[in-house]
């Protein structure tokens, strides 16, 4: 039968094979190379998939059925981003490479498990402590709480430990997963962004102004609706930031909504034509012609 594997935003096709079921047609994108950033993976079977070069950033994985074997394994060059040396009732180690902690860490939660996930990397040491597959807490050798995690994300390389999570774990992160990998992308854009960056001065000007009133376009809603989210056309929005992670959508927005929040791109928000940002922020629409239908919008309250 024919598999389509599609955006979590737009029914538009990542991917599409004749394949008996939907984990074989990962299985066959993922031999193929198939890029599945944003790709709508929800409550899929990928036990004995190997996801371990495969591009999962901001995929929908929620219910997704994951195995240990599914993310190790050899890409076929000698070369494992990350590879498991010894494992037993109580956990697993290995080393990671040419991946991002960040990574390690998604596939890692998608299990739903409690465990604490050891770091040791150039950058440091760390340890981060997941509940029913949600951080709780996070610490390195000199910081806790989101500030630990934040730094964590931002480490590639070096090696990785699970162990049981310890009874008394204290709470310091609250925030899901999806938040924080956002916020931590933020940072890190503040941080490296170049000066000649060709939104740096729009992004500050925005900053000056939060937060910003904005409204939902129809295409906003649109994607919403489909990821299982209804916004209300009539209620006001706040912008609580903006950033630039390199996404074909351009800008895009920290946005609240009551007290849910989740990410959307500045191209799909109007802002009153009286605030005074709508002749910079409608000339940047008009000017910028990314790609809305990749990887743009993501919920932040589940």
């Amino acid at each position: 039968m024919r598999i389509q594997i599609t955006s979590r935003w737009t029914p538009k096709a990542i991917f599409e094979c004749e394949a008996d079921s939907l984990r074989d047609g990962v299985q066959l994108a993922v031999a193929r190379g198939a890029d599945l950033e944003g790709a709508n993976l929800e409550s899929a079977d990928l036990r004995d998939v190997r996801l371990i070069l495969t591009n999962l950033k901001m995929a929908k994985l929620q219910g997704a059925i994951p195995q240990s074997g599914a993310f190790l394994g050899n890409d076929g060059c000698g070369k494992m981003p990350f590879s498991v040396t010894s494992a037993c009732a109580e956990g697993f180690t290995g080393s990671i490479a040419s991946i991002q902690l960040i990574d390690l860490v998604q596939l890692l939660t998608l299990s739903r498990n409690n465990m604490l996930i050891r770091v040791g990397s150039p950058n440091g040491a760390g340890t981060i402590y997941v509940r029913c597959g949600s951080i709780q807490h996070a610490e390195t050798e000199s910081l806790q709480g989101e500030e630990a995690i934040y730094e964590l994300l931002r480490w590639d390389g070096g090696r990785f430990e699970t162990a049981p999570l310890p009874e008394g774990t204290p709470v310091t992160i609250r925030k899901p997963l999806e938040h924080l990998i956002i916020e931590s992308a933020r940072i890190r854009d503040e941080e490296f962004l170049v000066p000649d960056s060709e939104y740096r001065d729009l992004m500050k000007e925005i900053r000056r102004h939060i937060p910003v009133p904005a409204h939902p376009s129809e295409q906003l809603l649109e994607i919403m609706d489909r990821d299982g989210r209804t916004l209300n056309p009539a209620k006001e929005l706040q912008i609580t930031d903006v950033f630039d992670t390199g996404d074909p959508s351009g800008i895009l927005c920290s946005v609240l909504d009551g007290e849910d929040m989740f990410i959307s791109p500045l191209k799909l928000l109007a802002l009153r034509e009286e605030h005074p940002l709508h002749g910079i922020v409608a000339t940047y629409k008009e000017t910028h012609h990314g790609d809305v239908s990749a990887p743009a919008c993501e919920s932040l309250n589940r």
